[in-house]
């Protein structure tokens, strides 16, 4: 064997950690999480007095968003003294690792009597105590709250008749969509505009740029003049695309590839609780419902149906066209989703006889109702139009004195 020079070995180590460094560098944003943290020992925040004006506790929460630049807002400062100090390490490494909960939830666990303990305003100005340690938790500016999902379909695309079931509508194509993605949740936006315009926003959503198409008010109650704020809300604009209401979902897309509508839904994988994407979280959770409900469904074998109690006809409730909307895409999607119906004519066809049953028994039912009341109202009680006639024809006979 040729034994390799010492010079090239540790060549090829330099140019192996530069590309750990690189590729370090390009997954950081990408696996950031919501909060960042450290654990500092007393004695180091004390010694940095030339840089934080006397070693305080709070001032050294600069000097650590200067030396660590994805270090954001000040989440959260714990101070574990003593026997506790043991804490502030153990809670950073749950933080960093995204295991930790919300704040609260670090809070609970980490703060209290014999554990740590939060300094207040006051303490804020205090030196570093070489018997403590201090827990400083950020939240991360790298981190990308990736809570939405956005599709742009060209208006050509969505004009034609899916499976026989969309009939060329915006509306009828979110549920296309849904099938199709996996992550598509809710729909929180359709709007429509320029192709361009289409696409740049879809892909800003997808990059869960937030300043790009969130944006937040400020809530307010007026009281005797004065505006009371009680708190933001979140909407959803794109600039160049206009919003869609449900009449125009409900109508049809034009066959023209120049314009184009963008669906923006919310993101199933998202986990609120830890602030990222779960995609294995999901999947468990629909496995844990799907298995609690086929044990409900054993457990319930046999027995018989639990009958509701009648109770007084509901008052009529003004037309939702929200929900009356929902209601048709949700029957539509199980409709292509059924694998009884792929054939794009049966499908269509389940549609219509489904809906045709429907307006029978509607009208058998408000027949069956007239028919009642007629049979209140006669003398006789229900009898059809030829025996009528044949009742009075015979009552006339008896009245007359010749027949």
């Amino acid at each position: 064997k040729i034994p390799v020079p010492i010079h090239a070995l540790f060549s090829g180590l330099s140019k192996m950690a530069m590309g750990i460094v690189l590729l370090s560098a390009l997954l950081t944003p990408v696996l950031a999480y919501y909060r960042t943290a450290i654990a500092v020992d007393g004695s180091v925040v004390k010694g940095a007095g030339n840089l934080t004006m006397g070693g305080k506790i709070g001032t050294y929460t600069v000097l650590l968003q200067v030396l660590n630049p994805p270090a954001g807002e000040l989440d959260l400062l714990l101070e574990c003294c003593g026997e506790a100090q043991a804490l502030a390490g153990e809670a950073s490494v749950a933080i960093n690792s995204n295991t930790a909960g919300p704040t609260d939830s670090v809070r609970s666990n980490y703060k209290g009597k014999g554990m740590c303990s939060e300094p207040g305003l006051g303490e804020l100005l205090k030196q570093g105590n070489p018997e403590c340690t201090y827990l400083y938790s950020f939240k991360d500016k790298d981190w990308a709250k990736y809570s939405h999902t956005a599709v742009c379909v060209p208006e050509d695309v969505c004009a034609v008749n899916v499976a026989g079931a969309t009939d060329g509508r915006a509306l009828t194509y979110e549920v296309v969509l849904q099938i199709l993605n996996p992550s598509a949740g809710n729909l929180v936006y359709a709007g429509k505009g320029g192709i361009g315009a289409c696409q740049e926003g879809m892909n800003q959503v997808n990059a869960a740029n937030l300043s790009y198409f969130n944006k937040e008010e400020e809530k307010t109650a007026d009281v005797f003049g004065v505006k009371i704020p009680l708190g933001k809300k979140s909407t959803v604009e794109l600039p160049g695309m206009k919003m869609m209401g449900p009449i125009e979902l409900l109508g049809k897309c034009e066959d023209q590839s120049n314009t184009g509508v963008l669906y923006v839904f919310d993101n199933k994988f998202w986990d609120k609780t830890y602030h990222s994407m779960n995609v294995t979280g999901y999947y468990k959770k629909q496995d844990i419902a799907r298995q609690q409900k086929e044990i409900d469904e054993l457990l319930n074998y046999g027995k018989p149906e639990k009958s509701e109690p009648e109770t007084s006809k509901p008052k009529l409730k003004a037309f939702d066209l929200a929900a009356a909307l929902s209601d048709v895409a949700k029957g539509l999607k199980a409709k292509l989703e059924d694998s009884k119906n792929k054939d794009s004519a049966e499908a269509q066809k389940a549609v219509i006889n489904q809906a045709e049953k429907k307006e029978t028994k509607k009208v058998a039912s408000q027949e069956s109702e007239e028919q009642e009341a007629a049979e209140d109202d006669e003398p006789y009680g229900y009898v059809p139009e030829a025996q009528k006639a044949v009742i009075h024809h015979k009552v006339t006979e008896d009245d007359e004195p010749y027949g």
